[in-house]
């Protein structure tokens, strides 16, 4: 259950369309509840590829280009959310994703973590093993996983807090 007063909302962000559509979520709690909002990216490290079950082949990859350019997107984000007035702070981590902001979350006392899901199928979805149904089952806190609406118009959060003119509460 959504608690209003939450007062650090994590967005797990991998500067897709789902995770757009999830900040723009986060972004009206966060100033319905006047929450600040923790932006993080998770590197997935390619040094090494799991070969299972024989075990680790070395990938030596240089990514000091992507990296700097994710950095810029991860800034962009935060930018976003200080210019709707809230206070924005960014984390980049490598590692496991779904682990990594579990681990964030507990770290940073989230109250509420708002992420986008990708509708992954086939191999890739077996692959990705679905990262937000992961964070759901080990969150600290609430998840609200905000789903990827390819070219729809997406709507908004709807708060038990705040009523629609005509409407009571």
């Amino acid at each position: 259950m959504l608690v209003a007063g939450t007062q650090t909302i994590l967005v797990p962000t991998d500067f897709t369309d789902a995770s757009e559509q999830a900040l723009d979520a986060a972004l009206e709690l966060a100033q319905l509840w006047r929450a600040s909002i923790e932006l993080l990216h998770v590197n997935v490290d390619p040094t090494f590829l799991d070969m299972a079950p024989g075990g680790i082949i070395p990938i030596p990859v240089d990514l000091t280009e992507f990296n700097e350019r994710k950095k810029e997107l991860l800034e962009e984000a935060a930018s976003r959310v200080r210019r709707a007035g809230l206070t924005c702070t960014t984390a980049t981590t490598t590692g496991k994703a779904h682990t990594e902001i579990v681990e964030y979350a507990t770290k940073v006392g989230a109250g509420l973590v708002v992420m986008g899901n990708h509708e992954h199928t086939g191999i890739g979805g077996a692959i990705l093993g679905h990262i937000a149904e992961k964070v759901v089952r080990h969150a600290p806190c609430p998840v609200l996983v905000i789903p990827w609406l390819a070219g729809r118009e997406p709507q908004r959060v709807a708060s038990p807090l705040v009523a629609t003119p005509g409407t009571t509460v």
